[in-house]
């Protein structure tokens, strides 16, 4: 008596990277947010093209291979929100002995001091002053 060996056949899928997309930087500007501050509001991801195989096997021999399908997976846009808010920066203009405080953006301004002499007389001199910056806590 001859048995016949069973016939098994078994399939396996397999898929293949065949190209990478890079992922693109957007940015937002955000009035809210100091300038020089940046944050991620989306991670970028690459996007893929991709191929699908299925392998048809006897007996664990490969009998065949058969492209089922390509693919293409966008990639994904990197967000990212950039702060455009000017810090404040204050400086004290003195006239005539009146005081008024004014924003600034600038790092150093001119300012004007009237100085009386001891005669009586009002004399004006020019320094240079560096504003301070509020912090906000």
């Amino acid at each position: 008596m001859v048995l016949k060996k069973k016939n098994e056949y078994t399939f396996k899928f397999s898929t293949k990277t065949v190209a990478t997309i890079p992922f693109s930087v957007r940015y937002v500007e955000d009035e809210s947010l100091d300038v020089g501050t940046e944050k991620v509001k989306q991670k970028g991801t690459n996007g893929l093209k991709t191929e699908t195989y299925i392998t048809k096997m006897l007996n664990g021999k490969v009998i065949s291979t058969k492209l089922l399908s390509r693919d293409t997976y966008d990639a994904m846009e990197r967000i990212i929100i950039k702060g455009t808010k000017s810090a404040n920066n204050k400086t004290i203009n003195v006239t005539e002995g009146t005081t008024e405080s004014v924003e600034s953006s600038t790092n150093t301004t001119e300012e004007k001091r009237p100085e009386t002499t001891p005669s009586g007389n009002k004399t004006t001199t020019e320094t240079n002053t560096t504003p301070t910056t509020e912090s906000k806590e």
